[in-house]
């Protein structure tokens, strides 16, 4: 298998949809940049948290939004 066949696979397996998505890029604008391992490392791991802290966010509000919405109707039938 090539590198770029087991890296789509490894990082389906983890379940690290970000990096998946952004390692090409970013590994261009590593090289580009000079970037350290580490520095391309950081990158990588940053993109992937900050993503997943924008989908939990964005569950929350689903979450809540559709279940405030009923109780929220349900006041102001009341009133």
């Amino acid at each position: 298998m090539t590198t770029e066949l087991l890296l789509d696979h490894l990082t389906k397996q983890l379940q690290i949809p970000t990096i998946a998505a952004q390692y090409r890029s970013l590994a261009r604008e590593a090289e580009d940049r000079n970037f350290s391992y580490e520095e391309f490392l950081l990158a990588l791991l940053e993109a992937e948290s900050e993503s997943r802290e924008e989908n939990q966010r964005q569950r929350r509000l689903k979450f809540y939004g559709l279940t405030l919405c009923p109780f929220n109707q349900n006041i102001s039938n009341i009133y």
